[in-house]
């Protein structure tokens, strides 16, 4: 028996699952600024992909689109840190423009906006001998955004630095020099982060 396991295990794939905590599925202490000029206090759970989100009001839940909120705010439960959301019109590549929810992440002449996603990662696991157990796993992924001065928001792809530069002609050279003094990789959102806020600050 226990040969036919390891032949098994070594031979054919198996597939298993690795399971990791997002801030999406937590209830957050926070507040939420309605359309109507109304703000209501309470648990607030969010789900970006549908542009949603619940109150928790005193025992009374209430779920509000991005076309009924202004914005929102909460102290995430898994990191202890305050997030800011907006809801801003925008048009996610459908060519239909509607309001959806950005998160901020650095504010000024150019802000920097993000909305998260939970993406699905497979790794097949191929070992010495052939195919052995795979493993599907899931990551926090992010969509980068900045919103100028007038209102345009812009999508940022930041694995072509060139568009990421070429969004500030006037100091492309000098972004150029502190993304390479500081070998900074524009991918990473902190990293995105001190770009922006190096450019607002000049």
């Amino acid at each position: 028996m226990h040969k036919l396991i390891i032949f098994l295990f070594l031979f054919f794939p198996f597939t298993s699952s690795f399971s990791q905590n997002f801030s999406k599925d937590y209830w957050h202490n926070g507040e939420v600024d309605l359309s109507s000029g109304t703000t209501i206090e309470g648990k607030v759970k969010y789900d970006l992909a549908k542009d949603v989100i619940i109150i928790d009001e005193q025992g009374i839940s209430k779920s509000f689109s991005a076309a009924n909120v202004l914005a929102f705010q909460f102290k995430d439960a898994l990191t202890g840190k305050v997030r800011y959301f907006f809801s801003i019109p925008a048009d996610l590549g459908n060519g239909y423009v509607r309001k959806h929810f950005f998160e901020l992440i650095e504010e000024g002449k150019v802000s920097f906006l993000v909305r998260e996603a939970i993406i699905r990662k497979y790794d097949p696991g191929l070992g010495r001998w052939g195919p052995t157990m795979g493993m599907v796993y899931y990551m926090l992924d992010y969509d980068f955004f900045f919103l100028d001065e007038s209102g345009t928001i812009t999508q940022i792809i930041a694995k072509k630095e060139e568009q990421v530069f070429s969004y500030f002609p006037s100091m492309r050279k000098e972004l150029k020099l502190f993304v390479k003094k500081n070998k900074l990789q524009l991918r990473k959102l902190g990293d995105m982060r001190k770009l922006v806020a190096f450019y607002n600050n000049r």
